[in-house]
């Protein structure tokens, strides 16, 4: 993807010209966004609307990892997620005064960068090397964070195989909501589905697993309790 910035008097300006490469997107937007502190995310989003670079630094510090290991469930490629990911801030940078209004900018953010990582995927004529939602165990999951010692990582080791075994998007909506923790509704609107298809998903792909591991059944209910 080639890009052309320049500093103006709204912050910065982004167009087809040269390429920026991903330290350098990075080090723009660390040196903003760091005003924000107690604030909605949805005054958060109306100020990226009205120009405010801040804003769309926020948003890139707050979900940047979100978007990685999620775009890594759907394609090993690493660049091409990073890609996928600046692409979709600069569209929102130079798209800022039409965007639409978000009561969840995650759901937004999550749902624009699942659309353009799909749009990199098919242009790359790789639909057939996408292995969606298999679980690599090397990125980052909630179990990580909240269970350490070696009986957790046996845990989930065998949850990942237990949810290797459900269909692509069940496995993806499990994802969104025991991995990161997304609820139900911002779910279904990354995915452009209803609200009850989604509660529905969830209880059929917890029906399962119970059939396929009593350990990860047990695991999912105490994490919802």
């Amino acid at each position: 993807m080639k890009w052309l910035f320049k500093a103006n008097k709204t912050g910065f300006r982004f167009g087809f010209k040269i390429f920026i490469p991903n330290l350098v997107f990075h080090n723009i937007m660390e040196t903003q966004g760091k005003r924000f502190v107690n604030i909605e995310e949805a005054d958060i989003w109306a100020c990226l609307k009205n120009n405010d670079l801040d804003a769309l630094s926020y948003f890139f510090k707050k979900y940047y990892s979100t978007l990685f290991n999620y775009g890594l469930k759907i394609n090993r490629d690493e660049y091409l997620v990073e890609d996928a990911i600046q692409d979709t801030f600069f569209k929102f940078w130079n798209k800022r005064n039409r965007l639409a209004d978000a009561t969840s900018p995650k759901a937004y953010i999550i749902k624009s960068f699942r659309n353009t990582l799909l749009e990199k995927i098919e242009a790359h004529n790789k639909k057939q090397e996408v292995d969606p939602f298999g679980f690599i165990h090397e990125t980052e999951s909630v179990q990580d964070r909240i269970m350490e010692d070696e009986a957790a990582s046996e845990l989930r080791e065998k949850m990942d195989r237990g949810l290797d075994l459900l269909p692509p998007r069940q496995r993806e909506i499990i994802y969104l909501k025991f991995y990161r923790n997304i609820d139900y509704q911002e779910i279904a609107d990354v995915l452009g589905i209803s609200y009850q298809s989604v509660r529905n998903s969830v209880h059929v792909s917890i029906k399962a697993l119970r059939q396929i591991l009593l350990s990860v059944i047990i695991f999912i209910v105490n994490y919802l309790s």
